[in-house]
This record gives C-alpha cells, sequence and structure tokens, in this order.
C-alpha cells in the first residue's frame, strides 16, 4: 500500500499519457532529488542552465505562456 498522497510510477506515467504530454521526465522514485532540490510542490519545472545551475523554478500548473517566457530567457 502507498502512502497517502504518495503516487507510484504507474500511477506517474498514466498521467503523462492521459495528459499527452510528450516530454521527457524523471521519476524520482526514493526521492532523492526531491530532497536535493528541496521541492515544495508538485508538479514542480526546474529550468537549468548548460552550467547546471537551476536559474528558475515554475510550481504548480504554470501556464504555456509563462514557461515560453521563461524558456526563451534561459536559451537566450
Amino acid at each position: 500500500m502507498n502512502e497517502p498522497g504518495k503516487e507510484t510510477k504507474e500511477t506517474a506515467d498514466q498521467y503523462i499519457k492521459e495528459k499527452g504530454y510528450t516530454f521527457p521526465y524523471y521519476y524520482d522514485e526514493d526521492q532523492s532529488a526531491a530532497d536535493l532540490l528541496q521541492v515544495q510542490t508538485i508538479p514542480s519545472m526546474y529550468l537549468v542552465t548548460k552550467q547546471q545551475q537551476v536559474k528558475n523554478v515554475l510550481v504548480n500548473h504554470t501556464t504555456a505562456e509563462i514557461f515560453s517566457k521563461e524558456l526563451q530567457e534561459l536559451l537566450n
């Protein structure tokens, strides 16, 4: 049995499929990345530079407009 509020990889995969998302994602099974990054909210999207520095964190259900703007700033 899973802890309340904790999902399995299978339920995460199903959610991604249902939403039609095509981007790669990482399932943090042991929560080590979440602990390291101090994740407070799910979903959280981390925008990381080529130098592997976290530039911005987008939380909850960020709009496509906000995501596009932040991504363009990161790429420029």
